[in-house]
């Protein structure tokens, strides 16, 4: 019910999944099957009736940006979404973007580097902290629609909302970690 509301519902299934992969007991291949699928079902049912414009990847709001320059530029945007959430200054109702017009542009180039970069530390923190990595991959997951539906807006920061509570855990696992190591106690004491 809550997708006629709003339509980052839809993302619930990979949260769930995800969640399920990082911290509960592995389930058997057959139990998880038999878990995920009517949620997978049940989100399909709801693109078809209600966001067919998702499967034809229209606008639903009538943008005339191609596909392409909408993916290029929107994969800026998401390390960008991550950079925003995590230092939240110089806000701004209506940001300005210039399009990206070719994959072999050096912006794009940089674009590339930043998912290589977020990924890796997805990957590689996964075996020391993972909650550091499910946040990392909660954020991906969170913002990651936008590269696909074209709206006229390029970025709007109400999009990274539920995006912020991913950017929460990861502040969370970086705190601890410092803590874990004395970086608290050793500043307080430089500090007095």
């Amino acid at each position: 019910t809550a997708v006629g509301f709003k339509e980052t519902v839809l993302i619930f299934p990979a949260i769930a999944f995800l969640y399920d992969m990082f911290f509960l007991k592995r389930r058997t291949r057959r139990k998880t099957f038999c878990f995920y699928i009517p949620l997978l079902f049940s989100v399909l049912i709801l693109i078809i009736a209600k966001f067919s414009f998702i499967l034809t990847l229209s606008s639903p709001d009538e943008t005339k940006r191609s596909t392409i320059h909408h993916f290029l530029t929107e994969s800026e945007l998401i390390p960008f979404f991550f950079w925003k959430a995590l230092m939240p200054f110089n806000l701004n109702i209506d940001h300005d973007f210039l399009i990206i017009a070719s994959p072999f542009s050096k912006r794009f180039f940089i674009v590339l580097l930043s998912w290589f970069v977020m990924l890796w530390a997805a990957v590689k923190s996964y075996k020391y902290s993972r909650i550091l990595s499910f946040s990392i991959l909660w954020f991906i997951i969170c913002t990651a629609p936008h590269l696909f539906i074209r709206l006229h807006d390029l970025f709007a920061e109400r999009w990274i909302y539920l995006s912020l509570a991913g950017t929460g855990f990861l502040m969370a696992s970086v705190l601890n970690m410092l803590s874990e190591k004395g970086f608290f106690r050793k500043t307080f004491i430089s500090i007095t």
